[in-house]
């Protein structure tokens, strides 16, 4: 999850990328913050990995906010022993920081003494990309200091990595496995008893044989459906909605929230339907009816959420039904994931338009390109988008990303 930062007296866009990192429940446990130069500059701004990290930690506290950024979360961000030993400047304790200390720099007594005051102010610490080499009588005591280890699953050989686990547990700090990309990377390192996870494992599907697909994903994917018909005018939507007791309650209890701020009660679907128009109470229908999925982790949820308004926003200037296309493109991008059924078989019984069929099952038309940019956008993968398309998602991004946190919280209090 990314923004875009303009420098001070300089033409260099940068992008602030954030990265989760989840729990052993899926629940997410932090952020990880990185920074990165626009490539479309003559020079960089900050060559200087001080000054980069510096730049991370002023716009997040101050131009953004931790609590746009990561709410309530854990906030990592990357940081040079140079930092460290100067106390971090400029950067107050917050118990939401955790800094990381790449295992590339040179650990010492002055760096051991800085974690050390540190740590007295509030801050916590984090060992990053760590492989195991233990050879000093400083690195010994680092680890004694430290909260989190980050062990790089792409460095540490498999078969190695129990050895590594066994020896740290001697220490406090809580392991993350980080660079996590498949289901079966994930499925080994929580064998291990990881405490964390950070990769893109998440947004991997695991197909489920049909027979065996659940009952409440089934009933799920049919409401969908009912909600998705065509043909369907006001009295046809509300039945759809009526049909299932659960989604009507929680759609009415949503649109009289605070959320929606309405002056008037409002006491039935039809209702709804007056006062929001059809549009949107399909809009929250899709919404509430994938929620449903209580089995997944917030983060793909969210993740869903984010990028259907990312494509909404992109899509501003087109018509209405353009941009209702592109809010379902990027909600529905996960279907697969989320119904652990291949999105061929998804699609067969949801009757979306013809752009979105294509974009989601052959990559083709312009919500294609618009969804391939913002999952190369979520990755960090900057360099495979277009300069103007990465000023373009960067400009809604932080807005989206304050949308899908007060829509998900809306969603899970009704």
């Amino acid at each position: 999850m990314n923004t875009v930062i303009d420098e001070p007296q300089s033409s260099t866009t940068a992008v602030l990328a954030r990265q989760p990192i989840l729990d052993r429940n899926q629940n997410i446990l932090g952020y990880e913050l990185l920074y990165r130069h626009n490539r479309q500059a003559e020079h960089a701004e900050f060559d200087d990995p001080d000054a980069a990290s510096a730049s991370v930690m002023l716009r997040a506290c101050t131009d953004f906010g931790l609590e746009r950024l990561v709410g309530g979360d854990l906030a990592f961000i990357n940081m040079t022993s140079k930092l460290l030993r100067m106390g971090v400047p400029l950067l107050a304790p917050d118990d939401r920081l955790v800094l990381e200390i790449l295992e590339t720099e040179t650990i010492d007594r002055p760096l051991i003494q800085a974690v050390k005051d540190l740590k007295n102010q509030g801050f916590r610490i984090a060992l990053d990309d760590f492989e195991g080499t233990l050879e000093t009588p400083e690195q010994h005591e680092l680890l004694q200091l430290l909260d989190f280890i980050k062990l790089d699953i792409q460095l540490v050989p498999q078969h190695e990595l129990e050895g590594l686990v066994k020896k740290l547990r001697s220490v406090s700090a809580q392991l993350i496995a980080e660079k996590v990309e498949t289901p079966a990377q994930y499925q080994f390192c929580k064998s291990l008893n990881l405490d964390g996870f950070q990769g893109y494992y998440l947004f991997r599907p695991e197909i489920t044989e049909e027979e065996i697909i659940g009952e409440s994903r089934i009933g799920i994917m049919q409401l969908m459906a009912a909600v998705e018909a065509p043909d369907a005018g006001p009295n046809e939507l509300a039945e759809a909605i009526r049909n299932d007791a659960v989604l009507t309650y929680k759609l009415l209890r949503l649109v009289n929230s605070a959320f929606f701020g309405l002056r008037t009660q409002v006491r039935s679907i039809q209702h709804a339907i007056v006062y929001l128009g059809m549009s949107r109470v399909r809009q929250w229908a899709r919404m509430l009816a994938i929620a449903r999925l209580d089995d997944q982790s917030p983060a793909l949820m969210k993740t869903s959420l984010n990028r259907a308004h990312v494509c909404e926003l992109l899509a501003a200037d087109s018509n209405n039904e353009q941009k209702e296309q592109a809010f379902i493109v990027g909600l529905f991008s996960l279907l697969d994931v989320l119904i652990k059924a291949p999105m061929e078989k998804i699609l067969e019984n949801l009757p979306v338009a013809e752009p979105i069929r294509v974009a989601l099952l052959r990559g083709e038309g312009p919500w294609a390109r618009t969804l391939k940019d913002l999952q190369h956008y979520e990755r960090g993968e900057w360099e495979l988008i277009q300069p103007q398309r990465v000023d373009a998602i960067a400009k809604v991004y932080i807005e989206a990303l304050q949308w899908t946190d007060e829509v998900f919280a809306s969603i899970h209090s009704n």
